[in-house]
């Protein structure tokens, strides 16, 4: 997503499913499954995200992409 353009879509949810033992005070398993009311329309500027369906890898020690909204600095006051 680039800031500096104003592009995107806005969807509504239905529904947001936070894990069962997120800890807001450690932010441990600081993740929700949403569910958005309308299908996104596939563009330039939002596609799909392909799941990877090798589970052998990435094996372990190798790097990864991940993707997400919020803070992913483990050194931030999570206390706000």
């Amino acid at each position: 997503h680039d800031l500096d353009r104003n592009k995107g879509q806005v969807i509504g949810i239905t529904k947001q499913m936070p894990h069962p033992q997120y800890n807001d005070r450690t932010t441990d398993n600081d993740f929700m499954l949403v569910f958005p009311k309308s299908a996104a329309t596939l563009d330039g500027d939002v596609d799909a995200v392909r799941l990877n369906d090798d589970s052998s890898t990435p094996s372990v020690g190798n790097g990864v992409t991940v993707m997400g909204w919020g803070d992913t600095d483990i050194r931030d006051d999570v206390s706000k």
